[in-house]
């Protein structure tokens, strides 16, 4: 997607040391600012890019009750994050989650 591509591009210029294994990096190490919150706290502090990228967070598909843009700002988006149910275990298989998608862009641009 070109979501994808362009989140690894950025990623790599923004932390070229960690070369392509930044895709794998958790985002909360990445961001240690940003209150990246999940439904529990292990997929809150494992969640890579890629598990972003790939829809491995397992969690449901547009759950939060608005859409990504009727949020207000990046900060309620990860708020509003917590309150997304399971679909599936971590890592387990995929859940379409077109938001956490939207997150992975957002959290670059910044």
């Amino acid at each position: 997607s070109f979501t994808a591509t362009l989140v690894a591009k950025i990623l790599n210029e923004k932390f070229p040391q960690y070369g392509e294994a930044v895709l794998d990096i958790p985002v909360a190490k990445l961001w240690p600012s940003f209150n990246f919150t999940l439904i529990d706290r292990a997929r809150a502090e494992s969640t890579s890019f890629r598990d972003l990228l790939s829809h491995r967070t397992c969690l449901a598909r547009d759950d939060i009750g608005v859409s990504f843009e009727a949020i207000k700002s990046i900060e309620e988006f990860a708020y509003r994050s917590r309150y997304i149910p399971e679909g599936c275990p971590f890592r387990s298989g995929l859940s379409y989650n077109n938001n956490l998608l939207a997150l992975a862009g957002e959290l670059i641009a910044q």
